[in-house]
């Protein structure tokens, strides 16, 4: 009776021990996927990054090559919009990436808190540790531009009329607000994730 009992518990704990397999290997295979994703964004944010920074560069080295201050006073008036575009896939793609540690970092992942996974979220995401340079930097960079280009138009020897005063104030203006808009949305997003517990 001592045996048969003793057989019972052991097959009673590898069928525990089976019904925990699949949801191991599952909680494995989510994770190399959500960190695949994660790196799949990154990727993403490093390319916007780098076309920025072309881009603006071409249009430049453009700017500097045309002989004409009507031509030359468009051209870089083109410059900062196509900065903020860019900006706005960076700071989406920024936040997918901390969207992904704030979940891993979350009770919903499931994860236990001694874990590696969520010691190294906790860890990066540290603030005196925590890696933002390159986003704020880029967000810096279209300032620099926006200043740039409100500056430039007036010393280029252009002659102004009408049109060049409505396009120029409508320029400065929506660069501006789009840069508080795009600080102001991406604080906002930052601090919800802040909360996610």
């Amino acid at each position: 009776m001592t045996k048969k009992s003793t057989t019972g518990a052991r097959r009673s704990d590898d069928l525990d021990t089976n019904d925990g397999e699949p949801a191991a290997i599952e909680r494995f295979s989510f994770l190399e996927y959500i960190h695949n994703e994660k790196m799949a964004h990154k990727e993403h944010r490093h390319k916007h990054l780098m076309q920025k920074l072309l881009i603006s560069g071409a249009i430049l080295g453009i700017g500097q090559l045309v002989q004409t201050p009507n031509l030359a006073f468009f051209v870089i008036l083109i410059l900062p919009p196509i900065c903020l575009v860019h900006d706005i896939y960076v700071f989406a793609e920024h936040f997918k990436v901390h969207r992904i540690a704030a979940f891993l970092r979350s009770a919903e992942a499931g994860l236990p808190k001694g874990s590696l996974v969520v010691k190294w979220e906790e860890f990066v995401n540290k603030r005196q540790i925590r890696e933002r340079f390159a986003v704020w930097g880029s967000l810096l960079y279209t300032v620099l531009v926006v200043l740039a280009s409100a500056t430039v138009p007036w010393l280029i020897g252009l002659t102004w009329n009408q049109l060049h005063y409505i396009v120029y104030t409508a320029s400065v203006c929506i660069n501006v607000s789009a840069i508080v808009l795009i600080y102001l949305v991406a604080k906002l997003l930052a601090d919800r994730l802040k909360d996610v517990k």
